[in-house]
């Protein structure tokens, strides 16, 4: 079952990164847009699960106070890198945003070795190399990370680093600690938890600015947000399910490994990112280490 929860995460992954990147160029180029579009998205998510949680709460426990524990930290990284994403592809390629984001496995995993002694295997450290070897080439190179890139971004970079690394963390950690909890309540509460930081986000930027003007969105937006939030929906109800059944290092470099080798994919067949020598060796050494560190 959890390989078939990770083929449906993967395949929501493609999903996710042509929406993402399309409406990455038709958002108003402001804030404002990234947060209403943010809210929208993140509003629905939050919905479908509480939808389910409505027909499967008989079921099983809630526990909602240990839920909210791990849900809240989560929600709000989660709301972190998604607003960090817009921004990343809206300045750069789907490669170097996914990256940062794949990168971001190495905190459930470094927490996971220290809380619950899930070591990681020479052969499995060997095929993590591997893979950020083969992500380095995605994204062309060190002139392309370091070179004109302007200081701002790469902090976008890094911030989406780490609300992905905490995203993921809260995931394990609930999926250890509250084995008896509903998976929908903590799903609910995260998307929930970081709606209401956007919203927040979006009355601070508001007051400051001291304009009413209301940010309209194209009608494309709107459909590429609601595929977007059944997407994302998916992919955190299924890696949390999973997160008891398999180390960190094995979950996460596989949804999110995977994740990087579909954006470039997807870069390059809907929105023309060049395919060059160093992205294809970068692919093939990408595949190679996911499948070592599924075996």
């Amino acid at each position: 079952m959890v390989a078939y929860y990770i083929g449906i995460v993967l395949l929501m992954r493609v999903v996710q990164s042509f929406c993402s990147k399309k409406n990455a160029k038709l958002l108003p180029a402001d804030p404002a847009g990234y947060l209403q579009y943010t809210t929208y998205y993140f509003a629905i998510a939050a919905a479908l699960a509480g939808t389910g949680l409505a027909l499967s709460a008989p079921v099983r426990p809630l526990y909602l106070a240990e839920t909210l524990c791990y849900a809240l930290p989560g929600g709000i990284a989660m709301s972190v890198a998604c607003l960090c994403t817009i921004y990343n592809l809206r300045n750069g390629t789907m490669a170097l945003n996914a990256l940062f984001s794949t990168a971001g496995l190495l905190i459930p995993t470094t927490v996971s070795a220290v809380l619950y002694g899930e070591s990681v295997p020479p052969l499995k450290l060997l095929a993590i190399l591997i893979f950020f070897a083969g992500a380095y080439l995605l994204v062309g190179g060190a002139e392309k990370l370091y070179g004109r890139y302007p200081f701002k971004n790469f902090l976008m970079l890094v911030l989406l680093l780490l609300g992905e690394g905490t995203t993921m963390t809260s995931q394990k950690l609930f999926g250890m600690n509250v084995p008896d909890g509903s998976v929908f309540l903590f799903t609910a509460l995260s998307f929930g938890s970081g709606t209401v930081m956007v919203l927040l986000a979006r009355t601070v930027i508001k007051l400051a600015s001291g304009t009413k003007k209301k940010v309209g969105l194209q009608k494309r937006s709107y459909l590429y947000g609601i595929a977007l939030a059944v997407a994302v929906f998916l992919i955190s109800q299924l890696a949390t399910l999973c997160a008891p059944h398999l180390p960190a290092v094995v979950l996460f470099t596989l949804i999110n490994g995977g994740a990087a080798l579909i954006s470039a994919t997807v870069g390059a067949i809907f929105f023309r990112e060049r395919i060059t020598l160093p992205v294809l060796i970068g692919l093939a050494l990408g595949i190679g280490a996911l499948i070592l560190i599924a075996m």
